[in-house]
């Protein structure tokens, strides 16, 4: 599957798939409009509370997701350096 990607304001974003008109449910889960959106809200809600400090569970009923999506989201914003995983098994915004 090609990608084309835009940035704008520093994000990059998914401008057009091979198949123009491909349903969402085709589209891997990290790159699907529905995943930016919860990961950017997830970045969000750390900028505005700095000291925020979550389990896996907690984050999963705090944003409302299921475990699959959690896991997905919690995994990116770390591996991008957004959100570091402690020792304690929670997840805080990275220094």
């Amino acid at each position: 599957m090609a990608l084309s990607w835009t940035h704008s304001s520093g994000a990059a974003s998914v401008r057009q798939l091979t198949a123009p008109h491909a349903p969402l449910e085709t589209l891997p889960i990290d790159v699907s409009p529905l995943f930016e959106q919860l990961a950017q809200r997830i970045r969000s809600e750390y900028r505005e509370m700095p000291g925020l400090n979550v389990t896996r569970e907690q984050a999963r009923c705090l944003w409302a997701l299921d475990s699959e999506m959690c896991d997905r989201l919690l995994d990116h914003l770390v591996r991008t350096g957004f959100l570091a995983h402690t020792l304690q098994k929670t997840y805080v915004r990275a220094a």
